[in-house]
C-alpha cells in the first residue's frame, strides 16, 4: 500500500505543482480536494465468487487530488481534475450455508469475508454551471485508470475436523479492465473563505470484470469531498462576473 501511495504521489504531485504555479498567474481556479466515497458494484470483482456471482456488493473508500477550472462567461465554464481513488467492496460468505448447496467448495469449508481493493487514477472532464452564487454544478465524462487491485479473504477454514484461521491476499489486476469510462454529475457549495463541500455521483459505463465466468460489474459511486481553493481566487465566482 505504501508503494501505491508513492506511485500516486509521484504521478499526481508534479502535475499539481505545475498547475498551481500556472493558476497563480492566470484567471484560473485551482482546488485541492479529498473525502470518502461509497461504492456499489453490480457483481463482485474477479472470478470464483460462487453463489454471489451476479449479486451487488458495496463498500467504502476515499479519494484525494485536485481540480483546475476556467470560467467562460457569466454562467458556464470547464473543469479538469486529477484524483487518486481507492475503492473497497466485499461480502460475507459461509460455504456451509444453503447458498452453497450443490456448489463444489473443495476439500475444506470456509467462512469469512472476501474483499477487493482497487487503486486508480481518475480524470473527470466537466462542464461547470455557476448560475447561483456560492453553488457550482458539474456534469461530464470521466476516465479511470486501474493502478492495482487486490483480493483479500479472511476467516476460518475447517478441514479434517480442525478449524484454522486464515488471511490470504493476492493481486488480481490482470483480471480487471484497466480503463473505466463513467458519467459524472454533482454539486459543490463554496464559501467565501475558499472552503467547499461537494457531493458527486459516478456512474460507470464499463464492465470492470475481465476474467471468464464472471457477471457484468458496473460501478455506482457517491463521492463526498471537502475542497480548499488555491491559486488565483479572482475567478472564483459569481454569475455576475465575466472573465476575458
Amino acid at each position: 500500500m505504501r508503494s501505491l501511495f508513492l506511485t500516486c504521489s509521484l504521478v499526481i504531485g508534479p502535475v499539481l505543482g505545475t498547475v498551481v504555479c500556472r493558476a497563480q498567474q492566470a484567471p484560473w481556479v485551482f482546488q485541492l480536494k479529498a473525502g470518502p466515497q461509497f461504492v456499489r458494484l453490480s457483481d463482485p470483482l474477479g472470478p470464483n465468487n460462487g453463489p454471489f456471482t451476479g449479486r451487488p456488493v458495496e463498500g467504502v473508500g476515499y479519494l484525494f487530488g485536485g481540480g483546475l477550472e476556467r470560467q467562460r462567461g457569466r454562467v458556464f465554464g470547464w473543469r479538469a481534475e486529477l484524483l487518486c481513488s481507492v475503492r473497497n467492496t466485499g461480502y460475507e460468505f459461509d460455504e456451509g450455508s444453503a447458498k452453497y448447496k450443490g456448489y463444489d467448495t473443495g476439500d475444506a469449508l470456509e467462512r469469512g469475508r472476501r474483499t477487493t481493493r482497487t487503486t486508480s487514477v481518475e480524470v473527470p472532464l466537466l462542464l461547470t454551471v455557476r448560475k447561483w452564487s456560492g453553488l457550482r454544478l458539474d456534469l461530464g465524462p470521466a476516465l479511470s485508470y486501474l493502478v492495482q487491485a487486490r483480493h483479500r479473504t479472511t476467516g476460518d477454514r475447517a478441514t479434517n475436523g480442525e478449524e484454522l484461521a486464515f488471511d490470504e491476499v493476492s493481486t488480481c489486476t490482470s483480471q480487471l479492465k484497466r480503463l473505466e469510462w463513467a458519467v459524472v454529475v454533482g454539486a459543490e457549495v463554496e464559501s467565501g473563505s475558499g472552503l467547499s463541500m461537494g457531493i458527486r455521483y459516478w456512474g460507470g459505463l464499463t464492465d470492470l470484470d475481465n476474467a471468464m465466468g464472471t457477471a457484468p460489474s458496473y460501478t455506482a459511486m457517491w463521492q463526498l469531498t471537502v475542497g480548499l481553493l488555491l491559486g488565483n481566487g479572482s475567478s472564483q465566482v459569481g454569475p455576475s462576473v465575466v472573465h476575458p
